[in-house]
C-alpha cells in the first residue's frame, strides 16, 4: 500500500470502526431487552458498559496512531534526508519591490528597466523557487 493510498483510506477505516463500535452497542442494547436475558440484566449491563469503552477505547487509539503516522508523514516530505544537498534559496529581488507577491504577467513588464545584474538576480531567484516559465522566457533565461 502507498503513502497516498493509505492516507486516503484512513478516514474511511476510521468512519468504519466507529460504525463498528455503534454497531455492537445496538446489539448489546437489544440483548438487554430480550426476555431471556432479563434475568441478567445486570450482568450484561455491566459487559455492554464494557464493551462500550474498549470499543471507544480501540476507535480513540485507532485515531490518535492514524494523527502519528499522518504527522510523520507530513514532516518526512519536508524534510530533506540527510544526504541531499543543502538548497539555498535566494531572497526576493528587491529591484521590483513586493517582488514575491507580484504575479508573472506583473513582472514580466518590468524586466525590460531592469540592469543586467538585476536580470540575473531576477532569473536565479525564480529558478530557484517558483520557476514562472513566462518570467524566464521572457529572461532569456539568462541564469541558467
Amino acid at each position: 500500500m502507498t503513502a497516498s493510498e493509505s492516507t486516503t483510506q484512513r478516514p474511511s477505516l476510521l468512519h468504519a470502526s466507529e460504525r463498528l463500535v455503534a454497531s455492537v452497542v445496538l446489539v448489546g442494547t437489544r440483548l438487554v431487552s430480550h426476555p431471556h436475558v432479563a434475568a441478567h440484566t445486570e450482568k450484561v449491563s455491566r459487559e455492554l458498559r464494557q464493551a462500550r469503552a474498549v470499543g471507544q477505547f480501540t476507535v480513540l487509539t485507532a485515531t490518535a496512531k492514524l494523527k502519528a503516522a499522518l504527522a510523520a508523514e507530513t514532516s518526512e516530505t519536508t524534510t530533506p534526508p540527510e544526504d541531499s544537498p543543502i538548497v539555498v534559496v535566494p531572497d526576493a529581488p528587491t529591484c521590483i519591490p513586493d517582488y514575491a507577491n507580484l504575479s508573472a504577467s506583473q513582472i514580466v513588464p518590468l524586466l525590460s528597466a531592469l540592469t543586467e545584474d538585476e536580470r540575473v538576480d531576477v532569473a536565479n531567484y525564480e529558478s530557484a523557487t517558483r520557476r514562472r516559465r513566462t518570467i524566464l522566457a521572457a529572461l532569456g533565461d539568462t541564469a541558467s
